[in-house]
C-alpha cells in the first residue's frame, strides 16, 4: 500500500503472517500485544481524520521488509514493541536517530503519563545504536521503535493493561501533532446527567472480583477493555459519556444500575458462554429498545461476521438467564459480544477489536 510522503505509519513489531514471529514472551506475547495497541492507535487516528497507514490489515502484522518499505515513504513512522529483560527491568524507551529525539521523548511521555512507568535513557529517548533490537533497520528507514514497557515484568504489564486506552489515546495525540496527557486518569465515577451515555463493563473488577465466564479469555477483563475503548472513542467525539469505573476498573452492579437510571442510553458489555458450538451476537433489552439493540448487534456482526442471534440480534431481557438483568430493568441494554466459550468467536472478535469498538461508538453517538 502506498502511504504518500506526508502520512503516518504505525507498525506492529513482529510478524503475524507465516512464518510467525512471536517476539518476546512473558506476561503476554509481544506480537499480539503490539498488534492490539497498533490497531487501537490507528482507530483513534481515524476518528481525528489523520492520514495514516498500518503494516497490515486489522489483526495482521506484515513482515519487517514491508514495514521498512512503508517507513521510507512517510513523514513519521512508529513501530510498537515490548521490551524484555530480567524480572526487575522496567520502564519506557523509544529507539530512534537523534533527529527524532524530541518526538521520541513525546511518545515515551505518552506511555509513561498514564502508566506511571519510569522513562529510561534521556527522558525516554535512546539512540537506535544503543539497543540490540533485531528490527533496527526500521530506524535506518527513518522510523522510531516504541518499547512500551517490559513484557517480562508483571507490574509493567499490569500498569500498561490497566491504562491501555489512555496509552493508545496519548500516542494518537502525539502522532496527530499534539502533546500527551502526562497525568494518569484519577477521576472517580461521575453521576450521569440528562443526555449522557453510560458504557458499563459486566462483572466487577473490584474486590471481591467477579470474573464472569472464563473460556478463551476472562469475561470481566475483556468487557472492561472493550468498554474503555468505546468510551474513549465517544469522548473524542465530544459525547457526554460516563463509565462504571475509571480506566481498567469496573464497579459492582449496584453502581451500574444507579448510573443507568440517569442516562439517556445505557449499555453493559458482556461475553456469552455455552457449549463449544454456541456462537453469535445478541443484545438483551426491553421491547422499546429493540431497534437500538439490533443496531448494536449489527455493529458487532458487521465487524466480526458472526451470526446475529434472536431477532436480528435482539432478544427480550426475559429470554435470557443473565444474573445482571437488573440492568435492563433500569433501562439498559446488555451487549453479549460473542461466546467466550467459542474459540472461533473470540478470534473473530479479537482480530477485529478496533472495528467493533468503533462501530459500537458510531451507534451510541447517534442514539
Amino acid at each position: 500500500m502506498s502511504t504518500g510522503r506526508h502520512g503516518i505509519l504505525i507498525s506492529a513489531g513482529h510478524s503475524t503472517v507465516p512464518p510467525r514471529d512471536s517476539g518476546a514472551v512473558g506476561f503476554g506475547v509481544e506480537a499480539d500485544e503490539a498488534l492490539k495497541l497498533r490497531d487501537a492507535v490507528a482507530a483513534m487516528l481515524r476518528l481525528r481524520g489523520v492520514s495514516h497507514v498500518t503494516d497490515g490489515a486489522e489483526g495482521v502484522s506484515e513482515t519487517l521488509t514491508t514495514a521498512i518499505s512503508l517507513a521510507r515513504s512517510v513523514r513519521t513512522a512508529v513501530e510498537i514493541h515490548f521490551n524484555a529483560g530480567p524480572a526487575s527491568a522496567t520502564g519506557v524507551e523509544v529507539l530512534a536517530k537523534s533527529a527524532n529525539k524530541a518526538l521520541a521523548q513525546d511518545l515515551a511521555a505518552a506511555v509513561a503519563g498514564p502508566t506511571q512507568l519510569r522513562l529510561r535513557g534521556d527522558k525516554g529517548y535512546k539512540a537506535d545504536n544503543s539497543g540490540h533490537h533485531h528490527r533496527l533497520g526500521f530506524c535506518e528507514a527513518g522510523g522510531l521503535i516504541l518499547e512500551v514497557c517490559f513484557i517480562s515484568n508483571k507490574a509493567d504489564m499490569a500498569a500498561y493493561k490497566s491504562q491501555f486506552t489512555n496509552v493508545a489515546r496519548n500516542i494518537a495525540d502525539v502522532l496527530a501533532g499534539g502533546k500527551p496527557a502526562i497525568a494518569p486518569v484519577t477521576e472517580t465515577v461521575a453521576a450521569t446527567g440528562v443526555g449522557s451515555i453510560l458504557v458499563s463493563a459486566g462483572h466487577s473488577t473490584v474486590p471481591p472480583k467477579d470474573s464472569g465466564a472464563v473460556g478463551f479469555g476472562v469475561e470481566a477483563d475483556e468487557a472492561v477493555k472493550l468498554r474503555d475503548a468505546v468510551a474513549a472513542l465517544l469522548k473524542h467525539r465530544n459525547a457526554k459519556v460516563v463509565t462504571d469505573g475509571v480506566d481498567g476498573v469496573s464497579q459492582p452492579l449496584t453502581k451500574a444500575i444507579a448510573l443507568a437510571r440517569g442516562a439517556k442510553v445505557a449499555v453493559e458489555i458482556h461475553f456469552n458462554a455455552g457449549p463449544a458450538s454456541a456462537t453469535g451476537v445478541e443484545i438483551l433489552a426491553k421491547a422499546p429498545h429493540r431497534a437500538l439493540a439490533q443496531k448494536l448487534a449489527a455493529a458487532i456482526g458487521d465487524a466480526t461476521k458472526l451470526p446475529l442471534r434472536g431477532d436480528k440480534g435482539y432478544k427480550s431481557d426475559s429470554s435470557g438467564q443473565h444474573h445482571r438483568l437488573g440492568f435492563c430493568e433500569a433501562g439498559g441494554l446488555i451487549v453479549e459480544v460473542c461466546f467466550i466459550s467459542n474459540q472461533g468467536d473470540m478470534k473473530a472478535y479479537q482480530s477485529n477489536f478496533s472495528t467493533v469498538a468503533t462501530n459500537l461508538a458510531n451507534v451510541l453517538s447517534a442514539a
